[in-house]
């Protein structure tokens, strides 16, 4: 009997609460000089894991291009807004933990008050 794998959706979403549980963990380092930075990495993977987990829940290809990539959460997220899943104010909040990754990420970062980063996680 071939082994069965597990749901798609389910698979994103157990990466999504890894990712979530990463970036509350960075967060909380007290000896890392990045933790800013991977906390917000690892919360933004986290909201672009689950939102492309609703997507396929609900029956919609998170595909892009001929080789198998999926879209980007930015998109995910606004998909989600269309489909009514999300208000306004949720989906500028996940979109700015996006932005803020970006910037993360290239290293040009802005000082990000820790209160700030309680909100977002």
């Amino acid at each position: 009997m071939p082994k069965r794998t597990r749901r798609e959706y389910l698979q994103l979403l157990d990466a999504a609460k890894r990712a979530a549980e990463g970036a509350i963990g960075a967060f909380n380092s007290v000896r890392s000089p990045y933790r800013r930075e991977t906390a917000l990495i690892l919360l933004a993977n986290g909201w672009e894991l689950l939102a492309k987990a609703v997507l396929v829940h609900a029956k919609e290809s998170i595909l892009r291009g001929q080789r198998g990539e999926t879209i980007a959460g930015e998109m995910a997220v606004f998909r989600l807004q269309q489909k009514g899943l999300l208000d306004a104010t949720q989906s500028q909040t996940i979109q700015q933990v996006i932005s803020l990754r970006h910037s993360a990420i290239h290293h040009v970062l802005p000082p990000v008050p820790d209160e700030v980063l309680h909100h977002l996680l």
